[in-house]
Order: C-alpha cells, then structure tokens, then sequence
C-alpha cells in the first residue's frame, strides 16, 4: 500500500509539472508572437518582450524558442547597437546547433546580412540573403522568404542592380500581401518607390511615397512614416523643391526621435543641412552635419557616413575652406566606391573639380571633371537600361492595371451621363455629351493603344532573361550591316557556354539562369558601339563586329574567352569554372548574306568545340591558326 501511495504522488508531481512546463511555453510563445509583430512599428517593445522571453526560458530551455528570441534582438539592435546584435547572432548560432527547427536559420541570416550591409561589405549581404531565401523556401516559411527578398533587394537597389531589385521587391510585396502582414507590404512599397526615385523617375517615387502616407498611421506607425517622410524629403530635394523638402525632412527629424530611430535621424539632419546650403546658410548647414555625424557614431552606417561626408565637403566648399572641403570629398569618394553608388561619386567629383580649379590646379580639376562626366553618362545608361528591363518585368501588371482605371473612368463618365439625363430629361443634349465622351475616350486609347504597340516593339526586341538584344534584333541589325556595301570587312562572333546542361543538371535550371545572366553583364561590359551583341538561344550569344577584320575579331573573341574564364562563380555553381567557345567568321558588307556568314561562324564554333572547347576558332576559311587552350 505504501508503494502505490508513492507511485500515484509521483505521478501527479509528474503531471503538475508538465503542466506547469506547458503553460510557461505557452507564455514564452505569446511573447514572442507579441515581438515579432511588433518589430516593426515599435523596436524597443519587441526589445523588451524578446528579454522576457528569454528570462522565462531560464527555466525552461527551448532551443526553437530561443533562436526567436535572439532574431528579434539582433533585428531590434541593429540600428542602436551593431555590437549587441553581434552577440546575440553569436547566441543564435550555438541555440541551432540544437534547435529542431532549421528554417529559423532564415531569420538570423536576415539579421547579419542587414549588419554587413550597414557596414557597406554587400557582396556578403547578398550572400547571405540568398541563403537565408534558399532555406527559408526549403523550409517552407514565406515569411522569411519574403524578407530576404525585401532585405536583398533594397542592397540591389542601392548597388544599381534595379531590375533584379525589382523583381525581388516584387516577390516580396506579394509573400507579405499573401501572408497578411500589412506593414511589411508597406515596406516593400517603399522600397520599390526608392527604386524609382534611383530610376530618375520623381514623379512616380514622389507620388508612390505619398500613397504609402495616406495608408499609415504616424502614431501607431511611427518609424516606417518617418522613414517614407524622408524618403519623400530626399526626391524633392533631388528636385530642387527646398521648401517642400525643408517639411518632410523636419517632420522625419521630429517622427524619428520621437521613435527612437537613429539612423533616420542621422539622414534627416543630413537633410535639412541640404536645405540649409542651397538657402546659402552654410554656416547653419555645417551645424546639422555635426549633429548628424554624432548621431552616427551611435547608430553606424556606412551609407549614412558617406553622405554626411559629401554634404560636409560642398558645405565647406561654400565656406571657401577648400583644403578641408577636399578632404571630406575624397573621403567620401573613398566610402561611396564602397556602395557602387553612382550619381552621388559623380556629383563629389564635380565638386573636387570646381576647388581644384579654384586653387588653380588645373591637372587634378581635368581629372576629377573627366570622371564625373563618365560617371554620370554611366548613370544615364543605366537608368536608360533598366527602365526598359523592368519595363518589360512590370508589363502585364501594369497592363492589367492601366486597363482598370480606363474602365473605371469610363464606367464613372456613363453614369454621371446617365444621372443627367435623367434629371434633365434633354436626350438629345445627353446624346451629344455622350458621344463626345465616346470620342474622347477612344482617342485616348488609341493613343494609349499606339504608345503600348511602340512599347511592346521595343520589348519584342529584347531578351527576357538577359536584357540583352534577342534573335530577332541581333539578326536585324547583322542584315542592316551587310545590306550596306563597303570596303571595310564585318566579323560575327558565336560564343557557346561549355557544358552549360552539366551545370542545369547538377545545380538547377534557377542556376543556369543566373549563369546566363553573369556571362551576359560580362559580354555587356565588354562589346560597345558600334559592336553589337545579343543572344541567339539557350547558351549561344552573338557579337556583330562592324569595320572589323578577322584578326581584331579574332582579339576581341579572346579577350571574351579569357574573362569568362576569370569569372567568380562563388555562390552559384560551388566555383565551377566556366568555360566559352567562340566561332568567328569574316564577310564583306554587300558581297555576303547574314545567313552564309552565321553559317560560317557557326562551323567555327562546332570546331572549336571538337578541338576541346575554351577556345576560339576562326573561320575554316581563314588562315589565322586556331589559339591553343592556355
């Protein structure tokens, strides 16, 4: 009797005890939820209910439940304190070595990629927001995917890589819609208006900024509106709209401080210290900067430094302390090649130039005005490409999008038409109204339906994956070139990615593309006018070489052979070296056909690849020897 007296207070003691371990995991998972749906609009409220989480599992160890805790503190103390984030990454990292579920991976990989992008290291970010994707798809968690999407492309944005940003804030802005995560979707928004505002296009970031206001609350959204508000701030100011600029950056500065947001109140002074040198206060305006280098030295980032210091280098210019105005110039010279930022590098050399000048050094203000102009036609080029590109990403959206506010307007002009008639009871006024309408609104969409056919045009021309010219335009412009008669020879180039089945076999048809992609901006930054190039089909690119002979043809096919032979492919193909086989063939403009000299070329590269591949081979015609492999 004693016996089973002992067994059955065992067993309740077991029974409290389990109860009392299932009603604390409960509370430590409420917290958590709480936390994370606070991150967001309320970082020091996710903070603290993150530590309360982790305290109760002080006496209930939960390697899963830790893991979130540590994500929500590291994403919570990125802004104020890179060092805290870093050790509660470290902490993350020793709870996965036993946590069950993997895909929380996703989330402290989200955490330290935004950290080495705010200290300006964004090969590694993107690294590790592709990793982060890759698990958090694997794994299942959309959530997650859609923050790495997010996360990896604002870096792309920032770095100029719109179109693949594009489509990244894209898939994002849909995982969060679909997901039900509202503020989320907002920044994505956001983001995708920052894309804009990088396209050249004000009008549309401007307008897209102030749609996001109208659906946010600045009390209950405090920082993702000060965030918009400077945003917008920044296009009027890029616009030259001071004083509307003056009033979004004032409200950013107010709105962030009152949030707790470092780093926006750092952008913001940088603002309005903008504001007050184009108001020629540069006294006033060097005042700000030292206020927002100081907020900088408690909230780092990489970007905001390199602003700051630009800004400080055309405020001292203003001052005429052009010995320091240099110094802050080439330092921010220094940090913004760091980002790949552009227009910004552009607009810092521009002002090196006008001191140099000014001090009568005349060598250096060459130089710096030298690289300026490239830089900015850099830019123009870029923002003139990716337009087209993400033209073509957004089409059918914005298609269908386009098409609903025609009916809209349309449907809305027949009623007010109706409700007319009725009250008036003048059918033969409301007949004329409504056929004038009629007419009006079918002019608009043929006009609009002519635009669309001119756009489709050029977007029937050009290679959907690559961005590069397709078969059809290569083909047309090589047809231009030889229907025209000359004394100046004209050479194609055929390049073929060896063994590109073994790579779409081994790492998938998603890394094959991106393969594509990489040979592609590499024969991009290698052909310009008049050369031409453009893709044929599946791994065949073709390079038109006008007034071109075979034995420059046969260098520029080299120097293509080699560079994607140097190609880095880590992170996509475990750094399988990649290999090219080029054909190259000769024609006399107005003696020969397109279709004989592809034929040629054609036979070339089927040579090339019988004599081992990685090579480049001329015409069989041509006397030029084949170049061995090196």
């Amino acid at each position: 009797m004693p016996s089973i007296t002992r067994q059955f207070w065992i067993a309740l003691l077991l029974l409290v005890s389990a109860a009392s371990a299932g009603a604390t995991e409960a509370a430590i998972r409420s917290l958590l939820d709480r936390a994370e749906a606070a991150q967001r609009d309320d970082t020091e409220a996710a903070r603290s209910l993150a530590l309360e989480a982790l305290g109760k599992l002080d006496a209930a160890p939960d390697a899963d439940l830790e893991l979130r805790a540590r994500a929500v503190l590291c994403d919570a103390l990125i802004e104020t304190d890179a060092a805290g984030a870093e050790r509660q990454l470290a902490a993350g990292r020793a709870a996965l070595r036993t946590a069950s579920n993997r895909g929380l991976e996703a989330d402290l990989l989200n955490c330290e990629g935004e950290l080495r992008s705010i200290a300006g290291d964004s090969e590694t970010a993107l690294r590790l927001f592709e990793r982060s994707l890759a698990i958090a798809e694997r794994q299942d968690r959309p959530e997650a995917a859609a923050e790495a999407l997010l996360r990896r492309g604002e870096l792309r944005s920032r770095n100029g890589d719109l179109v693949n940003a594009m489509g990244d804030l894209r898939r994002s802005l849909l995982l969060f819609d679909s997901a039900g995560m509202p503020l989320a979707a907002g920044d994505a928004l956001n983001s995708i208006a920052n894309l804009y505002s990088r396209l050249g296009d004000d009008r549309e970031a401007a307008s897209s900024y102030e749609n996001l206001l109208r659906r946010l609350d600045p009390d209950k959204s405090t920082r993702d509106y000060a965030v918009i508000v400077h945003n917008l701030g920044r296009v009027h100011e890029n616009a030259g709209n001071w004083a509307e600029a003056k009033r979004e950056f004032e409200l950013a500065l107010e709105l962030s401080r009152r949030a707790g947001n470092g780093r926006i109140v750092g952008y913001s002074l940088r603002g309005l210290s903008a504001v007050r040198l184009a108001a020629h206060q540069p006294a006033a305006a060097l005042d700000l900067l030292d206020e927002a280098a100081a907020q900088l030295r408690k909230s780092p980032d990489n970007w905001l430094e390199s602003q700051i210091l630009l800004q400080r280098g055309l405020v001292l210019q203003a001052l005429h302390r052009l010995p320091e105005a240099l110094t802050a110039l080439e330092a921010a010279t220094v940090e913004l090649e760091k980002s790949g930022a552009l227009y910004p590098r552009a607009a810092a050399h521009v002002a090196r130039a006008e001191i140099h000048a000014e001090l009568g050094q005349w060598q250096q203000a060459y130089e710096n005005t030298t690289r300026a102009k490239a830089l900015t036609e850099s830019v123009l080029r870029s923002q003139i490409d990716q337009r087209y590109a993400i033209l073509k990403v957004e089409h059918d959206t914005a298609s269908r999008e386009h098409e609903n506010v025609l009916l809209v307007r349309e449907r809305t002009a027949i009623e007010k038409s109706l409700q007319q008639e009725r009250r008036a009871n003048r059918f033969k006024l409301v007949a004329i109204v409504l056929t004038g309408i009629l007419a009006a609104t079918l002019a608009t969409i043929l006009m609009r339906l002519r635009r669309s056919a001119a756009r489709m045009r050029q977007l029937a021309m050009t290679d959907e994956l690559t961005g590069l010219p397709n078969r059809r335009a290569v083909l047309e412009r090589l047809e231009r070139t030889l229907a025209k008669p000359s004394d100046k020879p004209c050479s194609v180039l055929i390049a073929d990615l060896d063994h590109f089945k073994l790579i779409n076999d081994g790492w998938g048809h998603l890394v094959g593309d991106e393969v594509l992609k990489a040979l592609a901006l590499l024969l991009r930054t290698s052909v310009r006018e008049p050369m031409v190039i453009g893709r044929l089909g599946g791994e065949e690119f073709l390079v038109v070489l006008p007034e071109t002979g075979l034995h420059a043809a046969h260098q520029v096919a080299e120097r293509i052979r080699l560079q994607v032979a140097g190609l880095d492919t880590a992170g996509l193909c475990d750094r399988r070296q990649l290999t090219v086989s080029l054909g190259v063939a000769v024609g006399m403009p107005g003696r020969c056909h397109a279709s004989e000299l592809l034929r040629e070329a054609d036979a070339a590269l089927y040579a090339a690849k019988s004599a081992g591949r990685n090579r480049v081979h001329p015409t069989p015609a041509a006397t030029l020897q084949t170049v061995p492999l090196r």
